[in-house]
């Protein structure tokens, strides 16, 4: 059935993502970036598990026990593996509009009850924002740091310390 193939196949980009999220955490020397994808990985947690309480629960949507996770670790190792906080970052950000396109084939479906696609419009809200911020700190990272001259005659540097916010 196209409802359930559609459904599974969000909950494991869901799950992926996560996954991504949360190791690409751990491999950040950076702790304001290290932070941000934490909060990631823990919304999008919250999501699936927003978003498995609304469909049925039997075991054909749990999209952990569909998941092949070692497929999973070594993909996101191969990607992890440059240790390059843009690219890190990019490829979550890569990770996270395929989801939204998917949420937007989800709703142009209009096949779904009003609980299912209520979970799904947060998922992309929630996206959507988390995108934008995201790439303000990609265009941070990849700007040249450059001296700026204090009130005091001191010099700083640009930081990421808006991200704390």
């Amino acid at each position: 059935m196209k409802y359930r193939a559609e459904i599974k196949e969000l909950l494991q980009m869901i799950y992926v993502s996560e996954q991504f999220c949360c190791l690409g955490a751990e491999k950040l020397d950076k702790a304001e970036l290290s932070r941000f994808l934490n909060y990631q990985s823990t919304q999008r947690n919250r999501f699936k598990n927003e978003f498995l309480e609304v469909v049925e629960t039997d075991q054909s949507y749990n999209a952990s026990s569909n998941c092949n996770i070692n497929e999973i670790f070594e993909e996101s190792n191969q990607n992890l593996r440059s240790n390059n906080d843009t690219a890190i970052l990019q490829i979550c950000l890569s990770k996270d509009q395929l989801m939204i396109d998917k949420c937007l084939i989800i709703l142009e479906e209009r096949l779904y009850p009003i609980d299912v696609l209520e979970v799904v419009v947060r998922i992309m809200t929630f996206l959507i924002f988390q995108s934008i911020k995201g790439n303000k700190i990609l265009n941070i990272l990849s700007t040249k740091k450059t001296p700026i001259k204090n009130i005091n005659g001191s010099q700083e540097y640009r930081t990421l310390d808006y991200l704390s916010n």
